[in-house]
């Protein structure tokens, strides 16, 4: 935990370990506790080459679709909806990748305190 500019304000993160958002301790009197479920650098990697891919297959794809809807015989239809379905599938699939790689957190404050939990779903 690194604290950073603003007082109160921390996150957690580190050398192969992805950084999550900035979270404030301010609320908690006494000690807390801090239960970290450290994210995957290999899996937030791929998750952003396969949104890339998918995003860029589901333009490609879109965009003969949009020719083809315009009398254009460039492509088959079959190929266009492949296309386009393969790429919105593989965004579908980044997106969750880079979201399961996160870093998770909660904290917790004595033994009946409500547990506050956090995670980094930015993109």
């Amino acid at each position: 935990m690194i604290p950073n500019e603003y007082p109160n304000q921390y996150f957690l993160g580190g050398k192969g370990v992805p950084g999550t958002d900035t979270f404030s301790l301010a609320s908690y009197r006494g000690a807390a506790t801090l239960k970290v479920k450290p994210g995957s650098p290999a899996l937030r990697g791929g998750g952003y080459v396969l949104s890339a891919l998918g995003l860029t297959g589901s333009i490609v794809g879109g965009t003969f679709g949009l020719l083809k809807l315009m009398g254009s015989d460039s492509m088959s239809g079959k190929l266009v909806v492949g296309m386009t379905g393969a790429g919105v599938a593989a965004l579908a699939a980044g997106i969750a990748m880079l979201v399961a790689g996160g870093t998770d957190y909660q904290v917790e404050q004595g033994a009946a305190a409500a547990v506050r939990s956090g995670s980094d779903t930015s993109l």
